[in-house]
């Protein structure tokens, strides 16, 4: 049976994630979240089904025991907008070094996992229908999509040179219209 860590499983994309996995019936599933009351209400249905972990995904050593022992990889952890434009840093913080620890131990401790990791369009700003190759406008204060976009960079560098199977998603507002997967 094939093991699979859902990083941010508590968010809405991570509970259909979660739901998805669980009607297949042939995956192990980990997930991971941060410990609040949200999650612990929006998690607490699968607990019987699942392995639930409560932690930050900003914790390297965390990261590195999960990533070790999984086939597969599901980032999905992020300081969403508005939270994660208030303030400078903290996307970069939760986005970028979170999906750092995870790519850092892939290449030391599970090279032969794949890494699914959940990105946004939000970079093309309002654009109708951009596609992979639409030019990127970033302002000074979207400070959650410059985290994205430095993230899907930092996957493309690292992840690349090694070999390692990765798959990065463009997530619409709405969350369930993907606008391109990278392989």
């Amino acid at each position: 049976m094939k093991k699979v860590l859902v990083v941010g499983a508590a968010g809405a994309v991570g509970i259909h994630t979660v739901k998805y996995l669980l009607s297949e019936g042939k995956y192990e599933i980990t997930i991971l979240d941060l410990k609040n009351k949200k999650s612990f209400n929006r998690l607490k249905r699968f607990r019987k089904r699942v392995n639930i972990l409560y932690g930050d995904v900003t914790d390297r050593i965390l990261i590195e025991a999960l990533v070790k022992d999984h086939d597969y990889i599901i980032d999905l952890a992020s300081a969403m907008p508005p939270l994660g434009d208030m303030k400078d840093g903290l996307s970069m913080a939760i986005d970028y070094g979170g999906c750092e620890n995870i790519v850092r131990a892939i290449n030391y401790y599970n090279p032969k996992c794949h890494l699914f990791f959940a990105s946004t369009t939000s970079m093309y700003k309002n654009m109708k229908n951009p596609n992979v190759k639409s030019r990127i406008v970033l302002d000074g204060f979207d400070y959650f999509s410059k985290a994205k976009l430095e993230s899907e960079k930092l996957i493309k560098s690292k992840l690349r040179l090694c070999y390692i199977f990765y798959t990065i998603f463009r997530f619409r507002d709405n969350y369930m219209n993907l606008l391109c997967i990278f392989c």
